[in-house]
């Protein structure tokens, strides 16, 4: 199935770019940039453009909702590209959408924070590697290390004390949990940075949500915000903020 819905998404993308009966250089060139993230090797464009446009869908189904998502905001971009959104692209993009069922107020978002980084991650098969958690200030371990490991991580847990001082200790992600205080956080996370980089990661309850902001500003990329789900551990290893 995943191959299905990674050869629909290239087609809904072709469907767009028919719609106006022009296909400019750079709506090729997002298509072929599409193809290559989703890793998907078309041996003859010329055909599969004549197929989507004989077979006329009004759209090409996906499955998996988070790559449906992924698919419409794809579609969006792609009827950017050339600089305009007729009326045709409008009713396939509003078509699709309301085959995956996508609410006005959710619609609205895809457009405010329409972005292409990360587009087709929802596609991609992500690598579980190994996660160094350090275990001050966690209240509720067990269940991180439970869905962590029914992930497939391989996880070590160690004091903020242990970590600093032990130069042996390794992992490809680094998570401390965040303080009472933002304060105590923000110091927390400097010392941390200063070894971890870009492999650290904060969790934090949802009353410490607040101190996210003042996190990121100290150039923190990631935080998680409790309970951890098994997409919260596969999105730790994506190279991009979260």
């Amino acid at each position: 199935m995943p191959a299905e819905d990674k050869l629909n998404c290239l087609k809904n993308l072709i469907a767009v770019m028919c719609c106006d009966g022009t296909i400019s250089e750079t709506e090729k060139k997002f298509l072929g940039k599409a193809a290559r993230q989703l890793e998907v090797s078309i041996e003859n464009w010329n055909a599969l453009l004549r197929q989507v446009q004989e077979e006329q869908f009004p759209v090409y189904p996906i499955h998996a909702a988070d790559k449906a998502l992924a698919t419409l905001r794809a579609m969006v971009l792609m009827a950017k590209a050339d600089k305009k959104v007729d009326e045709k692209e409008k009713v396939c993009l509003m078509q699709f959408a309301k085959s995956i069922g996508v609410t006005a107020s959710a619609w609205n978002q895809i457009i405010r924070n329409i972005d292409s980084a990360g587009l087709f991650e929802p596609f991609q098969t992500l690598s579980i590697g190994s996660i160094l958690l350090l275990r001050d200030d966690f209240e509720h371990i067990d269940i991180f290390l439970q869905t962590a490991k029914e992930q497939g991580a391989c996880v070590q847990v160690r004091s903020i004390q242990e970590y600093l001082q032990d130069a042996g200790i390794s992992a490809d992600v680094v998570c401390f949990h965040a303080a009472a205080d933002y304060t105590a956080s923000v110091n927390r996370c400097k010392t941390l940075l200063g070894k971890a980089g870009d492999k650290l990661i904060c969790l934090l309850t949802r009353w410490q949500g607040m101190q996210v902001q003042y996190l990121l500003e100290i150039g923190l990329r990631k935080c998680v915000i409790e309970p951890v789900y098994p997409r919260d551990i596969e999105k730790m290893f994506l190279r991009r903020a979260i």
